[in-house]
């Protein structure tokens, strides 16, 4: 499965994530302006990791090792199903799958937002840390 530009978050996180725990900031659809891309949803996730650090001390804490706003777009989309949408939105996973020519896509939620839809395509617009997001 391909996802365009998806080397913009490899190189920062080592590998495709998969975003357990990550929060949607923001979703949009949009009819299909452009050309031979019809429908399309864009949705802004704050992906973010910690590590432990002085464990077993009095000076134990838990601090955020990377904290990004990662914009996804994804094109063609069709069957789209979203729920729940709120404050809070927290996803247990962005579970990718083929299903015949399109990517099946699914946000599996912890707290707050559910979504299904199917797509043609999908790409990484940007990444940027969450201090420099503005919505």
């Amino acid at each position: 499965m391909n996802i365009v530009q998806a080397d913009i978050v490899e190189k920062e996180y080592g590998e495709w994530p998969s975003f357990h725990d990550a929060e949607i900031m923001r979703v949009t659809l949009s009819c299909g302006l452009e050309a031979g891309k019809f429908a399309k949803i864009t949705a802004d996730i704050n992906l973010y990791y910690t590590k432990e650090i002085n464990k077993g001390t009095a000076q134990y804490e838990i601090v955020k090792t990377k904290d990004n706003v990662i914009t996804i777009e994804f094109y063609g989309v069709e069957s789209v199903v979203i729920s729940e949408f709120n404050y809070q939105n927290v996803i247990d996973d962005l579970i990718l799958k083929e299903v015949g020519t399109l990517i099946g896509v699914e946000f599996q939620s912890i707290f707050g937002v559910e979504a299904t839809f199917t797509c043609e395509e999908m790409a990484v617009l940007r990444m940027v840390g969450k201090n420099e997001y503005k919505a």
